[in-house]
């Protein structure tokens, strides 16, 4: 994932009339779902426009129930998660 994809989408987004979206991603590996903070984070960070925060769906979720969600990428919560969630967050 380029960091410039948020800006690519949110000028894209702006040109529809749209005046902010929250990008959102499903379970995934744990680099993935990292470096996916990392750019919502810095684009933020950067005021692209359109781009309000992030929507995490999962990979906190119950393993019997994991919906749409690939089952391979669904864990508990570490401390490691809860470091890069708040540090994504500043």
């Amino acid at each position: 994932m380029r960091s410039d994809w948020a800006w690519d989408h949110g000028c894209g987004l702006c040109a529809w009339r749209s005046h902010a979206y929250f990008p959102t991603f499903a379970a995934a590996p744990r680099d993935e779902y990292r470096k996916a903070l990392e750019v919502v984070s810095e684009a933020v960070q950067n005021g692209v426009p359109g781009v309000a925060d992030l929507h995490l769906e999962g990979p906190f979720l119950s393993p019997k129930r994991p919906g749409i969600h690939n089952p391979d990428f669904i864990r508990t919560l570490s401390q490691s998660d809860v470091d890069a969630l708040c540090g994504a967050s500043q």
